[in-house]
């Protein structure tokens, strides 16, 4: 099997520009993101594949 692996470096300027960007995604959406405890999600439901109900 052949090894297709490309290792590059990825610049300083585009790892600031996409840090900046993932800071305001984060800004945007702290008014709607709730800090839960870790009693509050253990007592949330689990989703998975056997939890959803596909009327069969």
């Amino acid at each position: 099997m052949k090894d297709n692996k490309r290792v590059q470096a990825v610049p300083a300027n585009v790892l600031t520009q996409a840090q900046a960007k993932i800071n305001a995604v984060a800004i945007l959406l702290t008014t709607y993101v709730v800090a839960l405890t870790p009693a509050e999600r253990h007592e949330l439901p689990k989703m998975g594949e056997k939890t959803i109900n596909r009327g069969e």
